[in-house]
């Protein structure tokens, strides 16, 4: 998977679920594919075991916006509070920069 870049990025709090969206939209959790309906139903169990726990989505870097944004409204339909999307950091070398 080839994740977007960023020049900030945090740690996250091991309690958080991870979601991953492939290039072509396909929906994973724990390593299997899963339909937005089934992620809201994990999503819910683990709001209720986790009180609190953000939500962090691997995006490929080619995922398109409308189906990242479907999996972030499942997540707050279905209870998450906070929602990451992860990142690789961003090179800020001198030579990324071209007249």
């Amino acid at each position: 998977m080839d994740r977007p870049r960023a020049v900030h990025s945090a740690p996250l709090d091991g309690r958080s679920m991870r979601v991953s969206i492939s290039a072509g939209g396909a929906i994973y959790h724990r390593g299997e594919p899963v339909a937005l309906n089934q992620l809201k139903g994990r999503i819910r169990t683990h709001v209720s075991d986790s009180p609190g726990a953000a939500l962090i989505i691997i995006p490929d870097a080619r995922t398109r916006a409308d189906r990242l944004v479907a999996v972030m409204d499942t997540a707050k339909l279905a209870g998450i509070e906070s929602i990451a999307i992860a990142t690789r950091a961003k090179d800020m070398g001198v030579n990324n920069y071209r007249d």
